[in-house]
């Protein structure tokens, strides 16, 4: 496992145009985030909200810029059949590489978060320890389109994988909006598409913990905990068919 960790992370800091990409990324965003911060004086609020969303930018880019070029190119070079020389079996292959990926991502929101508690200490004076629901809601969400890139990298050409992840991303954050327009529809069957699509996919506005933390507003255990095991196991489902579809798979 540790091995597959360090090999991950040496290809990505190999990928030289995703790392680019990413590194004009993070400049370009806490560039306006600073500017921000110093033309509001140090405004907590849109210091909380400027941290929180690049966060949420990078579970998005994440999956986008590095997974999904990660696997495509492995299958291309024709790696993964070296790895499975080594005594390795297929599931145990792909779950280490998953786990790497989400070690990794865990990772850039630790660091993440780090960094926007010392930025806004900064700027403000002020420690905002209280926000950390929002950044694992945040995770939560990176290591759903994480499981969601490895299934559509295994089926399909990266561009294609690429735009379905952005494409499930705006119908599962308007999931709950979308479906009620559709449900009006005097056809039936309509109707009936829309509900169960609204029950077939994962609706991911429950995980936006954003207002209640910047306001801080009361937060529920109960709602964020079945929250979180109602995004796993769309996960759970995305993973076991990405095994599926491997396991099959002639490399």
């Amino acid at each position: 496992m540790i091995y597959f960790l360090l090999y991950t992370v040496q290809e990505l800091c190999h990928h030289k145009l995703c790392s680019f990409v990413m590194a004009i990324y993070f400049i370009v965003f806490f560039l306006i985030y600073f500017f921000t911060q110093f033309a509001v004086s140090g405004h907590l609020k849109i210091a909380i909200d400027f941290g929180l969303f690049i966060c949420f930018v990078t579970s998005i880019t994440f999956p986008i810029l590095y997974t999904i070029p990660f696997i495509y190119r492995h299958q291309e070079q024709a790696l993964w059949p070296f790895f499975l020389t080594k005594n390795i079996s297929r599931t145990q292959l792909l779950i280490y590489t998953l786990l790497s990926f989400t070690i990794i991502f865990l990772t850039l929101c630790l660091l993440n978060y780090g960094i926007a508690l010392c930025i806004i200490k900064f700027f403000t004076s002020t420690w905002v320890l209280y926000i950390w629901p929002a950044y694992i809601s945040i995770a939560m969400q990176g290591i759903f389109f994480i499981s969601t890139a490895f299934f559509f990298s295994l089926i399909t050409q990266p561009s294609i994988a690429q735009l379905a992840l952005i494409t499930i991303y705006f119908v599962c954050y308007t999931n709950h909006e979308w479906v009620h327009i559709l449900q009006q529809n005097e056809q039936p069957l309509t109707a009936c598409i829309a509900t169960l699509l609204y029950y077939c996919l994962p609706d991911l506005s429950l995980l936006d913990m954003q207002s209640e933390v910047i306001y801080q507003l009361p937060l529920s255990f109960c709602k964020i905990t079945l929250s979180f095991i109602y995004i796993s196991l769309f996960c759970l489902f995305f993973i076991l068919s990405s095994l599926r579809v491997f396991n099959t798979k002639k490399l």
